[in-house]
């Protein structure tokens, strides 16, 4: 019997990280968010996308379409502060009438949330996000920057970048600056007037005036913001799984 036994280190969950994400629509980079968060078994991602909007033709009434309604009161008021971080991707709240409910999204930050905003040519400025009570918890500030930008480029790590967790990327040892170099470049950028008080830019954009931030996040109350403000970071997942 002295051989029938082993030690072992078994890793237990006791509290799952609870996520809310909501795309504007299907895209290769929600299904890239959407899949990373999945495979961890510490998060418990409740996830929407838009598959019809307001403005689509329908020939068949409301009550014989397959596609639930967006559960905007539920999710906004009654179950927002069950969830750790709340995720906008490419996202504008017009077409759902959800200007009253942004308010919620300010206030859970405040008191502790986390607010993450994901790029596109439907968010950010591009949103309609200036001067909404989103836009004073986000990392940058918006109102009265350019819209979407469709150019390719290679965003360029700060100092903060150089040493903050998010940024680190890349094989042990590597210089930081150098993964960003070989991994490809993206594709379309949300410009915005800078960084919001008291926030830091991790990556920026290297040929946009005032090399506006792609990557930033900001402490906001007891709560914390983060803003991606372009929609392909998928590319970077693509070379990696062809790469093995």
């Amino acid at each position: 019997t002295t051989n029938n036994t082993r030690s072992f280190a078994l890793k237990v969950i006791r509290d799952r990280i609870r996520v809310l994400q909501v795309a504007g629509r299907p895209s290769w980079d929600e299904r890239f968010l959407r899949e990373l968060l999945k495979r961890n078994p510490n998060v418990d991602l409740i996830s929407f996308f838009i598959l019809r909007s307001t403005t689509d033709l329908q020939k068949a009434s409301q009550d014989e379409l397959a596609l639930i309604p967006f559960p905007v009161n539920e999710l906004f008021t009654k179950e927002l502060g069950s969830f750790d971080i709340v995720i906008y991707q490419n996202f504008t709240y017009k077409p759902y009438r959800m200007a009253n409910y942004l308010a919620y999204i300010a206030d859970y930050v405040e008191r502790g949330g986390s607010f993450l905003m994901i790029g596109g040519n439907e968010s950010f400025e591009d949103g309609s996000y200036a001067g909404t009570p989103i836009a004073d918890v986000l990392p940058v500030r918006l109102g009265g920057s350019m819209p979407w930008d469709t150019a390719e480029y290679r965003p360029r790590l700060t100092a903060e970048g150089r040493r903050h967790p998010i940024t680190l990327v890349g094989e042990p040892g590597e210089p930081p600056e150098a993964v960003y170099q070989r991994l490809p470049p993206l594709l379309g950028a949300n410009t915005s007037l800078g960084l919001a008080p008291g926030a830091q830019a991790l990556l920026v954009h290297p040929s946009l005036p005032q090399n506006p931030p792609i990557v930033a996040i900001r402490e906001v109350g007891e709560g914390r913001s983060m803003a991606v403000a372009t929609d392909s970071l998928w590319f970077w997942r693509f070379v990696a799984v062809g790469d093995g």
